[in-house]
């Protein structure tokens, strides 16, 4: 685990055009992926999966990911 300052993030965030909360949500995507695997299972690799309700709206999240910039990328435009 790693402490980061939250205007580290909104850096990272506004310099990659997506809010914090994309990266967080990012974020725990790679945290439900790291918990996959240490039972030994394996996650499906289909970032197409839905399923997450956040309010009124379904996030997808990329747990397969391995590159922050892409994933908060990827959860970014999905979440406008």
């Amino acid at each position: 685990m790693r402490h980061v300052a939250l205007q580290e993030v909104g850096g990272l965030a506004h310099s990659r055009g997506v809010e914090v909360n994309d990266i967080f949500l990012y974020l725990v995507a790679r945290s439900l992926r790291a918990v996959v695997l240490k039972r030994g299972e394996h996650s499906s690799g289909d970032t197409k999966i839905s399923g997450n309700l956040v309010g009124d709206i379904i996030v997808l999240l990329p747990p397969d990911v391995a590159d922050p910039l892409e994933g908060s990328s990827f959860t970014g435009p999905r979440t406008r």
